[in-house]
């Protein structure tokens, strides 16, 4: 299992570390800070993509629905990753703003809960 984490606010990225910890995964995980870093990231390690990419919606310099969108103007496959949206808004239209809803398997409100990450995880 490898995981990317990309979120740019602190507090959010701080309480994913304790989770990954709690799960005995940090190792296993890699943290950015936005959509251009994760971007970045996935062309760098087209031969070992991750399996899960959580992703923040709301960031600067690019957001998480553009990196969605990057993507699939650049026509990276991402195979079998999950991608994990996470948003902070009560707003049940998130998934409706996304320009390539196909591409995400779960939103999650946050902050994240140790029960809910297990769930997507699989674990």
């Amino acid at each position: 299992m490898q995981v990317l984490f990309v979120d740019d606010d602190s507090f959010n990225t701080l309480l994913a570390k304790k989770i990954f910890t709690k799960l005995q995964l940090l190792d296993k995980v890699i943290f950015v800070n936005n959509g251009a870093e994760a971007l970045d990231y996935i062309n760098i390690h087209l031969s070992a993509m991750p399996t899960h990419i959580f992703l923040d919606e709301n960031m600067p310099v690019m957001r998480g629905s553009e990196f969605l969108t990057q993507l699939k103007l650049e026509k990276i496959n991402l195979g079998q990753t999950k991608v994990v949206l996470m948003d902070s808004s009560t707003s049940s239209n998130v998934f409706e703003q996304i320009a390539v809803p196909e591409m995400i398997h779960h939103i999650l409100q946050r902050p994240l809960q140790l029960d809910v990450v297990k769930s997507v995880l699989g674990i």
